[in-house]
């Protein structure tokens, strides 16, 4: 009697546990669908309608991968079925090593990683800024956020004077793009004369000077450094989730003895 009832326990909390993913995971995909057939609603503050449509196939193919798995884990579940039930464990023992490799893979490679994402950069800056509005965009929400220009460097704002983008300029050329000006309380480019003249020398005052690479890798390694706690805490709920998962799906599927009940919870 107490051996039914633990089943029964673990039944249902494999069921509830993995119906709330398989709904959230159907959420994702909707709103990805959203995204690529509608995005107006949306494109009032984000206004790179291809950024839209790669998150929101992203969103499909991350919601759609959650619902898969969360359906073995229900199904398995219910119908006390050793196929779905190992099959679920498989894919949760697959995302665990994922995620740990990744983190390990991270802290290993990170200057590869660095040296990497510098390259590409470099290589979107020099051939697509002013090219492809995709890249532009990109880089222009990139420069306004964090408060830089160019790649890499404390006078990195010549770097568009080598640029694509400063060869097919007409008439009188222009030194920098508005995104790299300096704005004022009210939003507004303090000088935006001053801020693009040709010139060797500028100052701070008008221009960001320094590149987007190492101010970028600087915010975002403060940004990390400032939500630590929270990270550490959902890393540990993620795999202590997952580790819980593969233990019941295990306790299950032995408990089956490979037979299927017919959707008896």
């Amino acid at each position: 009697m107490a051996t039914e009832g633990c089943m029964s326990c673990m039944k249902y909390c494999m069921f509830l546990f993995n119906f709330i993913f398989l709904i959230a995971g159907l959420g994702l995909s909707g709103l990805g669908i959203w995204l690529i057939v509608d995005p107006t609603l949306v494109t009032s503050f984000i206004p790179n309608e291809d950024f839209l449509q790669y998150a929101g196939y992203l969103l499909i193919g991350l919601g759609g991968f959650i619902a898969i798995v969360a359906f073995f884990g229900c199904w398995g579940a219910v119908a006390l079925s050793k196929c779905m039930l190992v099959m679920y464990f498989l894919f949760c023992l697959l995302i665990f090593a994922g995620l740990i490799g990744g983190a390990v893979m991270s802290v290993l490679f990170q200057d590869d990683i660095k040296a990497k994402l510098k390259k590409e950069m470099n290589a979107t800056l020099y051939t697509s800024y002013g090219v492809s509005k995709t890249t532009t965009d990109i880089w222009d929400a990139l420069q306004e956020e964090v408060g830089c220009c160019g790649l890499s460097g404390d006078e990195a704002w010549l770097d568009y004077q080598k640029t694509a983008w400063f060869a097919r300029q007409n008439g009188t050329k222009v030194a920098v793009p508005d995104s790299c000006c300096v704005e004022g309380s009210d939003g507004q480019i303090l000088n935006l004369a001053e801020c693009q003249k040709v010139e060797a020398t500028k100052t701070d005052q008008y221009i960001h000077k320094k590149g987007c690479f190492e101010e970028g890798v600087h915010k975002f390694e403060a940004q990390i450094s400032q939500q630590r706690w929270p990270l550490f805490g959902l890393a540990i709920g993620t795999v202590t989730i997952l580790i819980l998962g593969m233990v019941l799906s295990l306790c299950l599927a032995c408990r089956s003895g490979g037979k299927e009940e017919k959707y008896a919870m």
